[in-house]
């Protein structure tokens, strides 16, 4: 059955980002997530699936989140496009530097589009708009690019994107 599956995608309908952003820039129901723990559990249901070449994961960190990553880029080596919705429980730190050295042991990895919930994304609701600006300098002028330089090791990366709740959308 898992040889049959093409592009993967664990998400939530209708996208959690859409539900958790403030009241008024969402829809009024709110969806659940699935957690990193339950996420590992799908896809060790799956299987290895050493040919997969697309995969798109939404989930909340808990202590499964390591694992779930090391799963992902042993079982699936050949995946070239890879989407990950990280979100934080709570107030857990984004390790983007240790989520961007972990996925770039995936050597095919053409696309990497990161969409980290980062604490600072709630800033971009906000109408002062030297706050956001400053959140936005950060995430270009320094995480972004840290990030650019740890993934020079994927020899075909091709497109690195990094969402931003404001404008641009993405970078």
């Amino acid at each position: 059955m898992s040889s049959l599956i093409s592009h993967p995608s664990l998400t939530p309908w209708p996208r959690y980002y859409e539900t958790s952003a403030p009241r008024e820039y969402r829809f009024q129901s709110i969806h659940p997530i699935i957690a990193a723990s339950e996420c590992v559990s799908i896809v060790r249901r799956m299987g290895p699936m050493p040919k997969l070449t697309s995969l798109e994961l939404v989930y909340q960190v808990d202590e499964a989140d390591e694992r779930l990553l090391q799963y992902v880029v042993h079982q699936y080596p050949a995946l070239q496009d890879f989407l990950l919705h990280w979100y934080r429980a709570d107030d857990t730190p984004v390790d983007c530097v240790h989520i961007a050295r972990t996925i770039t042991s995936l050597t095919l990895l053409r696309t990497m589009r990161l969409h980290l919930n980062f604490p600072e994304e709630s800033i971009v609701y906000c109408t002062i708009s030297v706050t956001r600006k400053a959140w936005y300098d950060t995430l270009t002028e320094c995480i972004g690019w840290e990030i650019v330089e740890i993934v020079q090791a994927c020899p075909l990366l091709e497109h690195v994107g990094l969402l931003y709740h404001g404008d641009p959308v993405s970078l």
